[in-house]
């Protein structure tokens, strides 16, 4: 194995470690908060929170800390040119907060832990994916990046389901100097969590070696400027907007969880399975098209994938069985997949002297939002008739085609580095 797609490898499971932890939170913090150890009442002027409210901005905090300063990190990482240290800092922060959550007993306190932890996951990821995408070559690039989310995502598939299995099966008993103590379950899954975020720190910190980037020369990075000399966007500004639509429609339904499940007659677990199988989909095929991309280009990825997209999240507006709901969200995650491990590639390809970690950012940033805003939409649109948010899910992504169609092309500047590099080889071979 090359030692860059080892390091590569370890960095991946050393954030599936940490992922994995925090898909038990999105079990546990629900179930920790509304346990009845903890006063949710707050009102806001005459407005009474519900108690749903609460507990959604809760798990919410997290995605808009960190989806609010993964821009400002990754700059700070292209800047200092220290990409472990930020992995390695942001890791601690969140395995900390893990830990923290059995000694705080009040709402506030729980919400300042999950945005705490939210500040250590954007510490961590636009360094991580500014690793990736400078231990590649253009010629691998897509794959790695979809090596490193496919198995970093496998995360959240594992978590939830190993999170609410120790929370059932607890109390658990520790024995501690001859003494038995009892631990409860939501004890034991966040001190797990917070074990799987100190394995991630260990690999990182044994395994992958520090990365330095260069300066890109000055008129060659052109993300000073949102647009574009030939067009009106930036193409990274461009795929940070397109991928800021895309990612609002993963989440389109948790909020219509209720209408879906009485419109399919099926369960909750049904509807979780329907849920996971767009993660699913991601896990399995981001390295395969990743690769594809490094074979057949960027571009026609991005356009396909969006493409079907579009068809792929208007059929849910009228699909009445489970199995077929499950099949759409099935073909839903496929076309997400087909464009988000060459978006990131792409922007990769363009950065790779020295700002890769302040470009990565600017599409994990939108990426980020666009999850947090999306069952927020679903909920808003839900209140219209059951239809509507597939229908706005069908809007945006059309519009996502339309700006990648459009303002997605490498510059000029880029086509000149890439003539350079082969002329370069070309002499010293």
């Amino acid at each position: 194995m090359k030692r860059s797609k080892l390091h590569i490898s370890v960095l991946a499971t050393a954030r599936l470690a940490d992922t994995t932890g925090n898909g038990f939170l999105i079990v546990l913090l629900p179930a920790y908060l509304a346990a009845g150890s903890f006063s949710l009442h707050y009102t806001l002027g005459p407005i009474t929170l519900a108690e749903s409210a609460l507990i959604g901005f809760g798990l919410g905090i997290y995605s808009l800390v960190s989806a609010g300063l993964q821009r400002y990190t990754g700059r700070l990482s292209d800047a200092v040119v220290r990409r472990r240290l930020f992995v390695l800092a942001g890791l601690s922060i969140v395995g900390i907060g893990s830990f923290c959550y059995p000694f705080v007993d009040r709402y506030p306190a729980v919400v300042a832990v999950r945005a705490m932890q939210g500040f250590g996951a954007a510490l961590a990821l636009p360094a991580s994916m500014a690793i990736v995408s400078e231990v590649s070559e253009t010629g691998d690039r897509g794959e790695n990046m979809g090596l490193f989310n496919s198995v970093r995502l496998t995360g959240y598939v594992i978590g939830p389901s190993a999170g609410g299995l120790l929370l059932a099966n607890g109390p658990y008993w520790l024995t501690i100097g001859g003494e038995a103590k009892q631990i409860s379950g939501f004890t034991a899954a966040f001190f797990a969590a917070g074990m799987l975020a100190a394995t991630g720190i260990l690999l990182v910190a044994l395994v992958v070696p520090e990365t330095v980037g260069g300066k890109r020369d000055s008129d060659s990075d052109s993300l000073g400027s949102l647009t574009g000399k030939k067009q009106f966007l930036h193409p990274v500004i461009a795929l940070g907007i397109a991928s800021f639509f895309i990612a609002i429609t993963p989440d389109l339904i948790v909020a219509l969880q209720p209408a879906i499940n009485e419109r399919l007659g099926q369960s909750e677990a049904m509807f979780g399975l329907e849920y996971s199988a767009l993660i699913l989909a991601l896990t399995l095929l981001m390295m395969p098209f990743g690769r594809a991309s490094d074979k057949f280009g960027r571009r026609p990825l991005l356009l396909l994938g969006t493409m079907l997209l579009v068809p792929a999240i208007l059929v849910q507006a009228v699909i009445t069985s489970p199995v077929m709901m499950i099949g759409a969200r099935l073909f839903q995650g496929v076309a997400i997949a087909m464009g988000f491990s060459p978006a990131l590639a792409f922007v990769g390809d363009l950065a790779e002297s020295g700002n890769s970690g302040h470009s990565l950012a600017i599409v994990t940033t939108a990426y980020g939002f666009g999850r947090a805003l999306g069952p927020i939409l679903g909920g808003f649109f839900g209140g219209f008739g059951y239809k509507w948010p597939f229908i706005a899910g069908g809007l945006l992504t059309t519009m996502s085609l339309v700006i990648i169609a459009t303002q997605v092309r490498k510059p000029e500047w880029a086509a000149s580095d890439e003539n350079r590099l082969q002329s370069d080889t070309d002499v010293m071979t």
